[in-house]
C-alpha cells in the first residue's frame, strides 16, 4: 500500500482553505476502495499508518474533519459519486484539493 498523506493548507487555492491529499497509484487505489464501499453501505474506515480514515455518507454534507490520528470524510452521496470518482480512477501521483467539499486535482 502506498502512501496516502492529508495536510490543511489555509487560504491555499485563491484565499479558501484547502485539504490536500498526496498519494500514489497504490495509494489511489487503497483511497478509492474506502470511498467506494462508504458510497454503497453510508460508511467506511481505512487505518493507514496509523491514521483512522472514516468515509461518513450524509445528504449535503461536504465537510473534512481533521485530527493528527484521524480523518472524518462527510460527504453528500452525489457528490462523493460524481466528484470524487474520475479523480480517484487517476493512476499517475497527484495531489487532490478539497475546497467546499469539491476535490480537483493535478499532477
Amino acid at each position: 500500500m502506498g502512501p496516502i498523506r492529508v495536510n490543511f493548507r489555509a487560504e491555499f487555492h485563491y484565499g479558501d482553505d484547502a485539504v490536500l491529499l498526496t498519494m500514489d497509484g497504490a495509494g489511489v487505489d487503497t483511497f478509492r476502495a474506502a470511498v467506494i464501499q462508504a458510497i454503497k453501505s453510508g460508511s467506511s474506515q481505512l487505518d493507514h499508518e496509523g491514521v483512522r480514515h472514516l468515509f461518513q455518507i450524509q445528504p449535503t454534507a461536504a465537510d473534512i474533519n481533521l485530527e493528527p490520528t484521524r480523518v472524518v470524510w462527510h460527504l453528500d452521496p452525489a457528490r462523493s459519486a460524481e466528484r470524487t470518482a474520475p479523480c480517484l480512477r487517476m493512476a499517475n501521483p497527484a495531489v487532490f484539493t478539497c475546497s467546499g467539499g469539491i476535490m480537483t486535482s493535478s499532477s
